[in-house]
């Protein structure tokens, strides 16, 4: 008994390594500032694909040496967008910013991109 217990153990231990994917977090500064222009994170094998949370400030509201003490996902900073990636994809909830700490819009992403026209990744237009 104790034998099949510790091979299912092992089986779902190694199963859960194999979708798990190890990722690295990037980030971005605007040019000549120590200003934080992006935090996101890319997988180690492909560091091209963004997986996970995505965060980007407006310039002048995020000091680089202050990103150690700051809880990105919880604390109230002058975010221009914030999200969730999947295989380098938008997905779930995406909020949008004016202005520093002014929630413009929200969208929604089910692994696709929302309808419209795009330039360089980026929507344009309505």
């Amino acid at each position: 008994m104790l034998m099949r217990q510790t091979g299912t153990i092992a089986f779902i231990l190694i199963s859960l390594n194999l979708f798990a994917q190890e990722v690295k977090r990037v980030v971005s500064t605007y040019p000549e500032l120590k200003d934080v222009k992006e935090v996101y994170y890319v997988l180690k094998p492909d560091q091209n694909i963004k997986q996970g949370n995505y965060y980007s400030f407006f310039k002048g509201e995020l000091k680089i040496d202050e990103l150690k003490t700051k809880n990105l996902a919880n604390d109230i900073l002058g975010f221009k967008e914030k999200g969730q990636f999947k295989n380098n994809l938008k997905e779930g909830s995406w909020i949008y910013f004016k202005a520093p700490r002014q929630n413009s819009a929200t969208s929604v992403y089910n692994n696709k991109k929302e309808e419209g026209e795009y330039s360089n990744d980026e929507k344009i237009g309505v």
